[in-house]
């Protein structure tokens, strides 16, 4: 007898193709083309009730633009009344939930982490990768515990931006070891999606080496690590990366080389950085490579061997999961580019009790 796909099963593949879509928008920083392919599903699903996940998705993907776009408030308004669409912050709502919901639930979470990151509301953050992290303990999804791993890994990043020890840089690889580990079935079932996280993995792994070597010198071990690192993501991984990705990748080697002594290598790589965030359009991107390029041009004129006191002259980078420069967060709000108001992030925690009014304070702080 012919039996005819589920609607569940139709919806959930349309919804991965659309997000396949629009998030390879986003990585190569094709705004207008993101924003047109929003407003055009937008038309196409907002009469039929039956397709509320689908614009719930299409609502996420407008915040994760507007992150990256650096509209830090209005992204996180977007979430937080996501969140509350969605509806599952208390535990009888989980539990009913269908798969996609509980992904852009968590989704939703590790994009306010993020949020609270680029704020410096470290404790916040935390916060939402801890409930996070309780509600995925029971939910047998591979490739959210692993992006929940890599979102503590660029948690702990900003953490050690005043002063990276080895300690700190191996906790952040500790997390991407963690997230190695947990995805490693997906490697000889789903390749495409192996490939996604092992990307993240290595420009992470990669940003908190270097970290470190500005910080606080070599290491041999690290050394090792981010020579593997770095040589996996250009041999074998590099058709995948997206171009904001690519940025990221080249600007680490131009902080690897910088290290090294290698100014004209490091200045090579800075370049090809400028010129894919000139032609993509990553402004925020593009002044970082021109003031990283303007320091690189008066390196020579310090003493090359002393090293730690060089290193420490080097851009002031945060890189994301995703492979994006960022400025140093705290600069950024001096010079007024974070709103003051604060509603919708007290609009958002005020979500995050819902989920843990029952815990201790120290149970949700601190994700273990």
């Amino acid at each position: 007898m012919d039996t005819k796909p589920s609607k569940v099963s139709s919806v959930g593949k349309r919804i991965n193709e659309i997000d396949k879509e629009l998030s390879k928008y986003r990585g190569n920083g094709e705004w207008i083309a993101h924003n047109d392919a929003i407003e055009r599903l937008f038309t196409v699903y907002k009469r039929d009730e039956d397709n509320s996940d689908i614009i719930s998705l299409l609502k996420y993907e407008k915040a994760a633009a507007l992150c990256e776009k650096n509209e830090i408030e209005t992204s996180m308004k977007l979430i937080t009344e996501l969140g509350k669409e969605i509806n599952v912050t208390e535990k009888p709502n989980w539990d009913l939930a269908n798969d996609i919901q509980k992904i852009l639930f968590c989704k939703c979470l590790f994009l306010a982490s993020k949020l609270y990151c680029i704020k410096r509301t470290f404790g916040k953050a935390q916060k939402s990768l801890a409930v996070a992290s309780r509600l995925l303990s029971d939910y047998n999804n591979v490739e959210l515990k692993a992006q929940l791993h890599l979102s503590n890994a660029y948690h702990q990043l900003c953490l050690n931006q005043s002063h990276c020890t080895l300690e700190l840089a191996n906790h952040v690889i500790g997390y991407t070891d963690k997230a190695e580990q947990i995805c490693t079935t997906l490697k000889d079932q789903i390749q495409e999606t192996w490939e996604k996280i092992r990307r993240k993995i290595l420009l992470i792994r990669s940003k908190a080496v270097i970290q470190f070597y500005l910080d606080s010198g070599d290491n041999e071990e690290f050394a090792t690590v981010l020579s593997s690192s770095l040589e996996e993501l250009e041999s074998q991984l590099w058709h995948g990366l997206s171009l904001r990705q690519k940025v990221g990748f080249h600007m680490l080697k131009s902080n690897y080389f910088q290290i090294h002594g290698n100014v004209a290598k490091a200045l090579d790589h800075a370049q090809v950085a400028l010129q894919i965030a000139q032609e993509c359009k990553f402004n925020k991107e593009v002044l970082l490579m021109n003031e990283h390029i303007r320091k690189l041009k008066v390196f020579p004129e310090d003493p090359v061997n002393d090293s730690e006191s060089l290193v420490k002259k080097v851009l002031s980078i945060q890189t994301t999961t995703d492979g994006n420069a960022e400025s140093n967060a705290a600069e950024m709000t001096d010079r007024g580019i974070f709103s003051t108001d604060d509603s919708e992030w007290e609009s958002f925690e005020s979500l995050l009790r819902q989920i843990t009014d029952d815990e201790e304070e120290s149970d949700i702080l601190y994700f273990k």
